[in-house]
């Protein structure tokens, strides 16, 4: 039953003890006399200082960086099955799978508390819990990945369909941002929830209890400003500032500071938060409670909430379209066709050409190397999208205005034209 976790503390400590080997039928009781096993096995005057049985549960597990090989996995037959690998068909999801194990010891499960979630059927539940107490952009990769997954643990590992696989993922999902309603409201179904501005903020808190950032195909994505986001890194980021906004240093949604309580830097209510959104002033709720050095960071947070004439300009559909990154899976919108040129491509490959472009000068993915330590050279000048749009796209001069700031071949000009600047309209007699 321990031979996972044995496995695991093994690939450590046959740095330090490689003459600990076990036999193929030893059964031994726990993990903590499975190292004692390990370290008696070791002569002992070559026995490292640092290491003894009784400090074995301090020991902290380097995260590995590179893909687990499939011929280190466990390969007990035992194992596999109590500990799901069994009903996973993959390589690399059984490796996903240890390193979720794994990331448990650096939260500081205990093997013993591993066996005994196994014993007691409760792996799902108590998984969930140690990683709630975690902010969702602190998880890493491999919960998210198990949060779609728990059947393998839960259940006779039948792999259910994607509709049932997204149905008990909301309702996951749904529950545990209950707590954060007004009481009056916890009892209603998420559909339930009235107006839409609460309904969707619903949804939003949900989802960033869970998930480190939404996905540019997510409607909280648009809804919540993640637009202005040039990369994955800046749209954490984002999600940081909301999780201050709404749990302000509470560490987790199971943590004991979580709520509404006198934290540093207070935090909003679900109500203040919903309210904001409908008003389109969630900028000035944050800055309210003292993250305005916070917000800051964030170029056209507020614009985005209150753009002119409250039209929001497509710009920001563009900014969803080339994220995405992918023409043939999401085409380009109506708006984005008319406004950006994308009407003027007559093949696939202009309009790859053209998302190239625009991913190039407005710094799509890129925006991350000012993070690197070491210099790698001048970085490119980069367009700021809300003048892109209303210097350039609104004027009908978009070549215009993004050859001033980095050179673009003339003979791209064409697919850049569309039909502005619009004429006025005559007064009817």
């Amino acid at each position: 039953m321990h031979r996972l976790l044995v496995h695991i503390l093994n690939l450590d400590l046959l740095e330090l003890y490689p003459h600990a080997l076990f036999a193929p039928n030893q059964r031994l009781g726990n993990v903590v006399s499975a190292v004692e096993a390990a370290i008696a096995a070791k002569p002992a005057k070559k026995r490292h200082p640092c290491y003894t049985v009784s400090s074995v549960e301090s020991v902290r597990w380097r995260p590995r960086t590179c893909c687990i090989q499939a011929d280190i996995l466990p390969d007990d037959g035992d194992t596999l099955r109590d500990f799901g690998f069994l009903n996973l068909a993959s390589s690399d999801d059984r490796c996903n799978l240890l390193g979720l194990y794994e990331g448990l010891f650096l939260c500081g499960v205990t093997p013993e508390q591993l066996h005994e979630w196994q014993v007691e059927g409760s792996l799902v539940k108590n998984i969930r819990n140690v990683f709630y107490n975690i902010p969702p952009v602190d998880r890493g990769e491999y919960f998210p990945w198990f949060f779609k997954r728990t059947y393998i643990l839960d259940g006779d590992g039948t792999v259910p369909s994607d509709q049932e696989v997204r149905a008990k993922m909301t309702a996951m999902m749904c529950e545990k941002a209950r707590s954060y309603l007004d009481a009056e409201d916890r009892l209603k179904e998420p559909t339930e929830l009235k107006p839409s501005a609460k309904q969707r903020c619903f949804h939003f808190v949900a989802m960033i209890c869970h998930t480190p950032r939404p996905h540019p195909t997510d409607e909280a994505w648009d809804d919540f400003g993640f637009a202005i986001c040039l990369s994955e890194h800046e749209e954490t980021n984002l999600a940081r500032l909301y999780w201050r906004l709404l749990f302000g240093n509470a560490r987790g949604v199971n943590s004991s500071t979580a709520g509404h309580d006198n934290q540093s830097p207070p935090t909003a209510t679900f109500t203040e938060f919903w309210q904001a959104f409908e008003s389109h002033t969630i900028d000035q709720l944050m800055d309210s409670k003292g993250l305005v050095r916070q917000r800051s960071h964030f170029n056209h947070h507020a614009a985005f909430f209150r753009p002119p004439n409250d039209l929001r300009p497509s710009i920001w559909s563009l900014m969803q379209f080339l994220r995405l990154n992918d023409p043939a899976k999401y085409p380009p919108n109506a708006a984005v066709e008319a406004d950006y040129g994308f009407m003027n491509c007559r093949t696939f490959a202009e309009t790859c050409i053209l998302t190239g472009i625009y991913r190039k000068l407005l710094g799509i993915d890129v925006a991350d190397l000012s993070y690197f330590p070491l210099s790698i050279g001048p970085r490119e000048a980069v367009a700021d999208p809300v003048k892109m749009h209303y210097e350039g796209c609104v004027k009908g001069k978009l070549f215009e205005f993004l050859s001033g700031i980095q050179w673009v071949s003339k003979e791209h000009r064409r697919l850049m034209k569309n039909f502005y600047p619009l004429k006025p309209m005559e007064d009817e007699v």
